[in-house]
């Protein structure tokens, strides 16, 4: 069965890490998260089908450049910055002849949350060159590996991790595409991050509220499913489909 999620959290989730990160974002990145935010409630108000909640590659979030805080003392050699992209094919979920927006909606395909590492500044001018690039999923009930997982996946069949290739599927903790971007953020800005993020101001509590409810709700079920086999519980782990409930406040 699909995920299915509250519009209203999900909207709540992108206003507060709107409001959270900022001054780690490139100014660029405004409409892309504000495009999203009013997609998010068209595809709430269409009729039953599939739409695509996306950030696209031609208008994507793009962080501030690192300048090697990467590493702590910010002693990494590169300057790197994040190109941060997303799909998710959602669907409205509404009692049929309801006509009013949706409250909830599930997922109804892609779930894919594609992060580049970028070398280079295009405000001064120098040639940007990708260094890294993975994606954060969540799966299908058809899919092999780990429902929450993450892939490293080239663009080209002769590099390594070609597109081919679907392996390693890496296990993932994180869902939505904002908190793989928050992911990220942690990653460049290590000390920086940590020490705006940990304070306990108002847009922290917003973004704590959804984040700390969602995982704990998916690592207590990865617990259950671990609990309930006899077998490996890694091989329990990776067969595991989580019920379309896990993040829903009421069932």
């Amino acid at each position: 069965m699909p995920l299915v999620f509250e519009v209203q959290e999900l909207q709540r989730e992108l206003r507060s890490f709107q409001k959270l990160s900022r001054s780690f974002l490139d100014l660029s990145s405004i409409p892309a998260i504000e495009q999203a935010y009013q997609s998010l409630s068209q595809i709430a108000s269409s009729s039953d089908g599939i739409y695509d909640w996306e950030v696209r590659e031609r208008l994507p979030i793009r962080t501030r450049m690192s300048t090697g805080e990467y590493m702590p003392d910010a002693r990494g050699e590169l300057h790197v910055h994040a190109v941060i992209t997303y799909i998710w094919q959602l669907r409205p979920v509404r009692v049929k002849g309801n006509n009013r927006a949706a409250k909830r909606v599930e997922l109804a395909g892609k779930a894919s949350t594609c992060i580049r590492l970028l070398e280079g500044d295009p405000v001064a001018n120098s040639q940007e060159s990708e260094v890294a690039m993975w994606r954060m999923e969540v799966a299908d009930d058809s899919s092999p590996g780990s429902y929450f997982h993450v892939q490293i996946l080239g663009r080209e069949e002769d590099e390594k991790f070609p597109h081919s290739l679907d392996v390693p599927r890496l296990p993932g903790a994180l869902v939505s595409p904002f908190a793989c971007a928050e992911f990220i953020l942690a990653e460049l800005f290590q000390e920086r991050w940590s020490a705006h993020a940990d304070r306990d101001f108002q847009d922290v509590r917003d973004w704590r509220t959804v984040q700390a409810r969602r995982l704990r709700r998916q690592l207590n079920w990865h617990l259950e499913e671990i609990e309930r086999t006899a077998g490996s519980p890694w091989s329990s782990w990776k067969r595991a489909k989580p019920p379309s409930t896990l993040f829903l406040k009421q069932p």
